[in-house]
């Protein structure tokens, strides 16, 4: 008895060494190799400052806290990586035969930082590239090595419960000026010989998500003898997707077989995962068969519908004869009686929809046939910018209501865009507008473009018949040109662009002949008011930037006796609406509008070729826009005919900068003084006397000074 309880002490001493020397012999030599092979195959500093806790016992254990590895030297956050607490614990016995054995694995407080900078560069690409090619001494065999497996080592790994919890990852797109914010709140993966079981829950961009999964044991990876079964399913209140499939030879992955289903009540929640906000539909049911390997899948068949016939509806079915590149053709029906009712949609009147589409190195829609409201659409469209633009497009409507089209200014209309951007230092740079680049004279005398478009009756947002209307839009051999388009006797316009040489030629123009501003804004709280006027535009050049340095033309343009319904020229909080009387949205008229800018290589310059004057105020605007450097430099100066205390003394701006970021400026120095002469005129003559001065310092026939700018 005494020899066994004898034998069995000598047995957890040495179990107790082993362990004790395992972990002493990572804290002190693995954890600087660790440092070493990371900081040489990343080009980054891996760092462990904090503090290593060991536990000696028949399942060791090792803490350790405060893992950092820095991130690239031009991106904004320190580090890249960021874990307060690692722990690790393993079964001592498995040690003896090489064979590690981890019974519980868990990271705690994880933070990941990626960044895109303004050029495309991200903070994830490593510097190890020379690592990973042969060098010119290296001996060049025709024979490749054969991997040991881990039998022949003589060395297993083994994990059968992994604990990740609050980890967060945040992606900054500072070329797209957006911001991704990702948390995996909780993760639990479960092991054993016959599967796996994983659950988890997610954050991302503020939607909270559950992810469960089940696949077959670990074991099941390499063996490759039957299909490799998995199971996934992704909850939300809003949404509910399920997958499950096999994939054969699973390390290799020769074949996925797979089914998707999902039920969305929302279709909105899905910004979380595009980036984008999504359209309140509801509804939506969607099913798919994948098949194939990752380079070459398909869905041999999907199924989508979503929302109500009482508001909006659209049903579709097709296939996917590739994802990469995309190679897929829809059918789809859109029934949309009342838009308005969906968030996010358009407020258009009641639409209906068929049409077959075919995405291949482009998109073609057949068989379009679409109505809105009274308003018709039909035809075909073709657009191809695989290698060489190709675009055809024959179109026609028997009606085009723009009064059913173009909504009021009440109506909010469905947009679709990031949902959060960040502002950065680097985001806020000046950007050149104009590229040096050489413009691709090749690809553009190679497009091959052929619009044509008639509509039989164009009415307009105040109900008048404009009549027939058609244009033509024709480019080959590098040659564009949009044939004399005419609407009514209102507007008219032609556009030539030849690039079929080295140098590229552009000559536009467009006129207005006394065009009823109701004519597309009677709905937008205009009743009267004319434009008349001309834009000509022509330039030479090799670039973006040589054509703008080459720019000379006119921009006349001469709006009279317009009416507005309602307008507001600022909101101030209520307790300071005193300012001014005009917070408040009130009719106005303008009596006359003047944009007068003569364009002589590349270089707006007018001296008063800018004026308004209105109900609530005059203006008047001077200066140059230098199309050559990119420079703006403008004064405006305003007469208020309110009384309002901000309009009298705020009454002179300058805009400056460039045209990629200019900025406003208000005459510091001149509003000071400004405001103390009306003081002063207030204090000595009273209310009369602050009016009269008012009146002898405002602006005087600012338009007919527009109208003589530079003739």
């Amino acid at each position: 008895m005494k020899k066994a309880l004898l034998a069995i002490l000598v047995f957890v001493v040495l179990c107790a060494l082993v362990g004790f020397w395992t972990l002493k012999d990572f804290d002190q030599k693995l954890r600087s190799e660790i440092i070493t092979i990371v900081s040489e195959k990343t080009g980054r500093s891996l760092l462990i400052d904090g503090e290593t806790k060991m536990h000696f016992s028949f399942s060791p254990s090792v803490t350790i806290k405060d893992i950092r590895l820095t991130n690239a030297s031009w991106a904004e956050e320190p580090h890249m990586i960021q874990i307060d607490n690692l722990a690790v614990e393993a079964e001592l016995m498995p040690l003896f035969s090489r064979q590690v054995k981890i019974k519980r694995f868990v990271l705690d407080g994880v933070r990941v930082n990626l960044e895109i900078d303004q050029k495309g560069k991200n903070n994830w690409t490593f510097l190890n590239e020379k690592t990973a090619q042969p060098t010119a001494d290296a001996p060049q065999t025709d024979q490749t090595p054969v991997a040991e497996s881990a039998e022949e080592k003589g060395f297993g790994f083994e994990v059968n419960d992994l604990v990740l919890q609050n980890v967060s990852t945040v992606l900054i797109n500072r070329q797209k000026d957006t911001t991704f914010n990702a948390a995996l709140n909780t993760l639990n993966l479960l092991s054993n010989e016959t599967d796996m079981t994983l659950s988890s829950q997610w954050t991302v961009q503020g939607e909270t998500f559950s992810l469960s999964a089940k696949t077959d044991a670990l074991a099941a990876l390499s063996d490759g003898k039957k299909p490799y079964r998995f199971a996934a399913q992704i909850d939300n209140q809003k949404m509910a997707v399920k997958t499950e499939g096999t994939i054969t030879q699973p390390l290799t992955v020769n074949q996925i077989e797979a089914s998707i289903q999902a039920n969305v009540a929302d279709v909105s929640v899905l910004g979380a995962f595009t980036g984008y906000t999504m359209p309140a539909v509801k509804n939506m049911v969607f099913t798919a068969r994948v098949t194939g390997t990752p380079d070459q899948l398909s869905v041999p068949e999907f199924t989508a519908s979503m929302g109500d016939d009482s508001s909006f509806a659209l049903k579709a079915q097709g296939n996917v004869a590739s994802v990469s590149p995309l190679i897929m053709h829809v059918q789809a029906d859109v029934n949309a009686p009342d838009m308005k009712k969906v968030p996010g949609l358009p407020a258009l009147p009641a639409a209906k929809m068929l049409l077959q589409a075919r995405v291949d190195k482009g998109i073609e829609l057949e068989k379009l046939a679409l109505n809105i409201g009274q308003s018709d659409l039909s035809g075909r469209i073709f657009i191809h910018t695989d290698q060489n633009l190709a675009v055809y497009a024959s179109v026609h409507s028997d009606r085009l209501d723009l009064s059913e089209l173009l909504g009021t200014a009440s109506e909010k209309e469905g947009t679709f865009g990031p949902v959060s951007k960040k502002q950065s230092s680097e985001s806020t740079e000046a950007q050149q507008v104009f590229s040096d680049k050489p413009l691709p004279f090749n690809r553009l005398k190679a497009a091959n473009i052929n619009v044509t478009a008639t509509v039989d009756k164009l009415i307009g947002a105040d109900q008048t018949d404009l009549g027939k209307v058609s244009l033509t839009a024709l480019m080959q051999d590098g040659k564009f040109t949009l044939s004399n388009f005419k609407l009514a006797d209102y507007v008219s316009a032609r556009a030539v662009l030849d690039a079929s040489d080295k140098t590229a030629i552009v000559d536009t123009e467009f006129k207005f002949n006394k065009m009823p501003l109701t004519l597309f804004y009677a709905k937008r709280g205009v009743n009267r008011g004319t434009l008349t006027g001309s834009v000509r535009l022509s330039s030479r050049g090799v670039s973006e930037k040589t054509l703008a340095t080459a720019l000379n033309g006119r921009i006349f343009l001469n709006a009279k006796d317009v009416h507005l319904n309602s307008f507001r020229l600022i909101k101030l909080p209520d307790f300071l609406s005193f300012l001014s009387p005009v917070d408040k949205a009130q009719p106005v008229t303008v009596s006359c509008a003047v944009i007068n800018l003569p364009i002589k290589n590349g270089v707006l310059n007018s001296d008063k070729g800018i004026g308004i004057e209105s109900s609530l105020f005059d203006l008047q605007a001077s200066g140059d826009i230098n199309l050559t450097t990119e420079q703006i430099n403008y004064r405006i100066d305003v007469s208020p005919r309110s009384e309002g205390i901000l309009e009298s003394v705020f009454n002179s701006v300058s805009i400056g900068g460039t045209l990629g970021k200019p900025s406003i400026r208000v005459n510091t120095g001149k509003t000071l003084n400004r405001a103390l002469s009306l003081g002063m005129a207030f204090f000595m003559g009273g209310k009369e006397a602050a009016k009269e001065l008012v009146r002898q310092e405002a602006l005087k026939n600012v338009c007919a000074d527009a109208l003589a700018a530079a003739k």
